[in-house]
């Protein structure tokens, strides 16, 4: 036995000599630890469950904490940052010589974030070493959040021929780079009014008939959405039309010599009024 060199790290030759006069010699570096408590974090011992995580997809991060000194460590506090801000301060013990492997949550946002471990910021526990209370270590965070097209805002009424507006709003994470309408085959690029925090654009309106409008939204990470929603577009010219739903008899169960009523309700679906227009009753 020997007694032991100060807290550090230190070589250890070991000599072997045979009766023939051979000689060995093997080296070996020897850890000594310091009597006092020495709490320890280093990158080296924080891991991720995911190493390349999606943003709001909940990882774990694993942090190993030392006590390398040969006195326990008792009621010291472990904060846990993300991009210098506070998600976690609990208190923990670690015997002598000792380690152990804490789990923090956290739910992955968008972008480069640096995460921080800090031991022992309430210096409850003295120490041989107070500067290796601190680790950082950073992680980055893919986008898979497509842009969101809230709303389409069209007109109650488009009519053909008719130069209308077509309004969008759109939500992301990031920049909107793009926002597109496509109708008929023809592609409207839509513009941030900043003031209203809308996507518009105004756009002439084809022959009348039911269309599908389709809206593109395209954001900085080359992420897209789409959306479609019908759109009819009528006549200029005065379209009279009622449809079978339009039509209410009372009473419902008629008998012979019963009055009956009809209502009938007429659409004009033109953008021509209609004036003293007639409707028969045939039976």
């Amino acid at each position: 036995s020997t007694t032991a060199s100060s807290e550090g790290k230190h070589q250890l030759d070991i000599t072997t000599e045979d009766v023939s006069g051979l000689i060995s010699l093997k080296q070996s570096l020897v850890k000594v630890n310091p009597m006092q408590a020495d709490l320890v974090a280093e990158k080296s011992d924080i891991t991720f469950s995911s190493e390349t995580p999606t943003d709001n997809e909940s990882i774990t991060l694993n942090v190993k904490v030392r006590n390398d000194g040969g006195t326990d460590a008792n009621n010291f506090n472990l904060e846990f940052l993300v991009d210098n801000t506070l998600l976690s301060n609990n208190t923990y013990n670690l015997t002598a010589n000792s380690y152990e492997t804490l789990q923090f949550s956290w739910n992955a946002m968008f972008g480069n974030h640096t995460m921080k471990v800090k031991l022992d910021t309430i210096n409850a526990v003295t120490e041989s070493n107070e500067t290796n209370n601190e680790v950082n270590k950073s992680i980055i965070v893919v986008d898979s959040t497509t842009p969101e097209i809230i709303e389409i805002i069209l007109p109650n009424i488009v009519y053909e021929n008719s130069i209308f507006p077509i309004k969008v709003n759109v939500s992301d994470n990031i920049n909107v780079t793009k926002v597109n309408a496509t109708l008929n085959n023809s592609g409207i690029q839509l513009s941030l009014n900043t003031t209203a925090n809308l996507y518009e654009n105004t756009t002439t309106a084809p022959s009348s008939g039911n269309y599908t409008l389709k809206i593109t939204s395209v954001d900085a990470n080359n992420l897209i959405t789409q959306k479609q929603i019908p759109l009819t577009i009528y006549p200029t010219q005065t379209d009279l039309t009622f449809e079978f739903i339009d039509i209410v008899l009372y009473p419902i169960n008629i008998t012979e010599n019963d009055e009956l009523t009809a209502n009938v309700t007429v659409h004009n679906r033109g953008g021509t009024d209609a004036n003293n227009f007639k409707i028969a009753l045939l039976i």
